[in-house]
């Protein structure tokens, strides 16, 4: 059984659980990070021996704040969580409001002026998830913008799963033995920019400076870009490419900023036109895929429409990308396609 308020930490060498002073966890003995793939079962609120949350905050219009050194858990959230660097949520479920979710994330990491650019907010073993009545209203994001760790958590049902984003500062993310995915797809787009969503389940924005090395780890994670249940869309109008639906794993855009270092290891990429799609940020960037299982773009995550290749990676020329140890676990070998 996992210990109320104590931090389990990864051992990603030895694939173990462990806390200060407490060993390994028993109920956690049968995941290995990076090993072992997460799924929407073996992941979020009530997995690896937490009793699923009771306890309700919230009447699904508001939301709730965990400030520096609080500890929010064992909670049904029926809102919004605006979670301060320094504070932890864990063993919750976040499911939404029901009124229109005017472009924050569920989980909203708030980071103060003046922040030291490492210390993070903790989401650990929990649900991000509008609930089905609230799905349609634009959640662009399940968890954002910077300085969080998540762990051993399912996110699930938003426009984009996690969204990251560094502004003035790099954005000192990890993410480690996840599960992202069941993309809610929707026509027309809610905001407007596009006739339908474009669906990220990691949208990975730039930065006005360079990150440190490894600012952006994802770790034995599940990527899955496919619709949700959440979606308008249906698979048809997507496959055939119709709908103007844009699906991809992990992207990576927007002319906002550097990368120096993005890495991904270890992890299960799925579906989308592209799992890792990298496009032109007019910066020097370096990207590592590191011991991952990738899939060729699949029809299920549907047509490209701006002619893209359905292949497992597309990163664009400029940026340094490095593949290490990879599998390709659908439609044969397969490799990164760059624009010239």
């Amino acid at each position: 059984m996992a210990v109320p308020g104590v931090v389990y930490t990864l051992d990603p060498a030895a694939g173990r659980w462990v806390a200060p002073g407490r060993g390994d966890l028993p109920a956690l003995a049968g995941f290995r990070l990076g090993v072992t793939e997460p799924t929407r079962d073996n992941t979020g609120a009530g997995a690896d021996g937490y009793d699923p949350p009771t306890r309700v905050l919230g009447d699904g219009t508001t939301s709730v704040t965990v400030r520096p050194g609080e500890v929010l858990e064992d909670t049904v959230v029926r809102g919004w969580v605006n979670l301060h660097v320094g504070a932890t949520l864990r063993n919750c479920a976040v499911t939404g409001a029901e009124v229109p979710a005017d472009g924050r994330p569920l989980v909203n990491v708030v980071v103060p002026p003046g922040w030291d650019g490492t210390t993070q907010a903790l989401i650990d073993h929990c649900t991000v998830q509008p609930v089905e009545s609230s799905r349609a209203l634009g959640y662009s994001a399940g968890v954002g913008i910077k300085a969080y760790r998540l762990v051993r958590s399912k996110v699930a049902d938003c426009i984009d799963a996690l969204t990251v984003s560094g502004g003035a500062t790099a954005p000192a993310v990890t993410v480690e033995g996840c599960f992202l995915g069941d993309l809610t797809v929707l026509r027309p787009d809610p905001w407007g920019y596009w006739p339908a969503t474009h669906n990220d389940a990691i949208q990975l924005h730039g930065s006005s400076v360079p990150h440190p090395p490894q600012s952006v780890s994802v770790l034995g994670t599940t990527v899955e870009a496919r619709p949700g249940g959440g979606s308008n869309v249906d698979v048809a109008s997507i496959v055939d490419g119709s709908a103007e639906v844009s699906l991809a794993g992990v992207m990576i855009s927007r002319p906002t900023g550097a990368y120096s270092s993005v890495l991904l290891e270890r992890c299960w990429l799925h579906g989308g036109n592209q799992t890792v799609n990298a496009v032109a940020t007019g910066v020097t960037a370096r990207i590592v895929v590191r011991g991952c299982r990738l899939e060729r773009g699949t029809a299920d995550g549907g047509n490209p429409v701006d002619g893209l290749p359905h292949v497992a990676a597309y990163v664009d020329a400029a940026y340094d990308l490095t593949w290490e140890d990879d599998v390709w676990i659908c439609g044969g070998a397969a490799s990164a396609v760059r624009r010239k």
